[in-house]
């Protein structure tokens, strides 16, 4: 998959999108709010590495996108990843109120100790993995396409670096049990 890249900078991960990764993103992570029995693996730790002057040299990894439904420990991600095959492409057609019009508001939302429906992170056998409820991925997965296809619509330089356009602070298993910030960066129509 081309146009996307996750990486790793510690307690700091950095997603950067063109037009068509974002696409393929908000497209995927309306799948995995929609469909509890799915585990939604991006394979894009080898896809090149934009231009990455605003920080180090990082590790790319891979996304998983898994239903809490299903219990998946990301623990498990490594062996079932070795057993997979090369698999067959689907298409899935979603509705088209899979993500919720955005309404902005979640993170005043999610500091609430009742509130639920947080996605967590963890990193595992270079990928990163988030799981969380279908709310949690249709309220985030409805930010990302505001974010970072609605809002860039218009953009007036369409091949130029964007701004950063969401983020989320999300809860780590394996990371010593501290936020995880994960940043959405829009590199434009590359």
């Amino acid at each position: 998959m081309t146009g996307l890249t996750v990486q790793d900078g510690d307690r700091f991960l950095l997603v950067c999108v063109d037009r068509t990764g974002a696409e393929r993103l908000v497209g995927l992570w309306a799948l995995a709010a929609r469909s509890p029995r799915s585990i939604v693996h991006l394979p894009v730790r080898s896809a090149p590495v934009p231009d990455a002057s605003w920080g180090p040299a990082w590790d790319t990894l891979d996304l998983l996108l898994v239903h809490h439904s299903l219990r998946f420990p990301a623990s498990a991600w490594k062996d079932l990843r070795a057993g997979l095959d090369t698999g067959r492409p689907h298409t899935a057609v979603l509705p088209a109120d899979t993500l919720p019009e955005w309404e902005g508001g979640h993170a005043d939302r999610s500091r609430y100790r009742e509130y639920r429906d947080h996605l967590r992170c963890a990193v595992t056998a270079r990928t990163l993995v988030l799981t969380g409820s279908p709310t949690g991925f249709a309220v985030t997965g409805s930010e990302l396409r505001h974010c970072l296809l609605d809002t860039t619509a218009g953009t007036a330089d369409p091949g130029g670096a964007g701004d950063l356009r969401t983020g989320f602070r999300l809860p780590s298993r394996g990371r010593g049990g501290v936020e995880t910030e994960v940043d959405f960066l829009y590199l434009g129509a590359r």
